[in-house]
């Protein structure tokens, strides 16, 4: 098996604001292959301690998200040849931190990584809701998550 070191990051930088109005609305119907028509399965995280406002909640959604993901990424390992994989993706969130929308903006090269970002959202929604002073109208659009694995074929 490939020995592998996960990292997910979030990038701490500003993201534009997007004007209520200007995000359709995207069903949970319309989730990955392989989570479409399932349940939600993670159970939402705890209110963020300390820090700034942002920083906390996005702390949050990083710890609901990353056991999921690595779980996702433990089924395909076999099939990941060494190197470094990088993807990011953009999540909006709706006040209720229920998942609205995932999508990878800078794809890694290997679709099944990325596919297994996009699944690890899906699996941990709903989070906990944002708070008031996040969100743009009705939604909540954080800064880009970046997802990165390094495999090392040596043994």
């Amino acid at each position: 098996m490939t020995p592998l070191l996960f990292l997910a990051l979030a990038r701490a930088g500003e993201h534009p604001p997007v004007p209520p109005g200007e995000l359709p609305p995207v069903p949970a119907s319309e989730a990955p292959s392989g989570v479409a028509g399932e349940a939600p399965q993670g159970a939402p995280v705890p209110p963020h301690a300390g820090g700034s406002t942002i920083d906390g909640y996005m702390n949050d959604l990083r710890m609901a998200v990353n056991p999921r993901w690595k779980e996702r990424l433990e089924l395909m390992t076999a099939e990941i040849p060494g190197g470094t994989y990088a993807t990011t993706v953009d999540v909006t969130l709706d006040a209720d931190g229920v998942l609205v929308t995932v999508v990878v903006s800078h794809p890694s090269g290997r679709e099944g990584f990325d596919q297994c970002v996009v699944d690890a959202f899906w699996l941990a929604s709903p989070f906990e809701p944002p708070p008031p002073e996040l969100l743009v109208g009705t939604r909540f659009v954080p800064p880009p998550f970046d997802f990165v694995v390094i495999a090392d074929r040596r043994r």
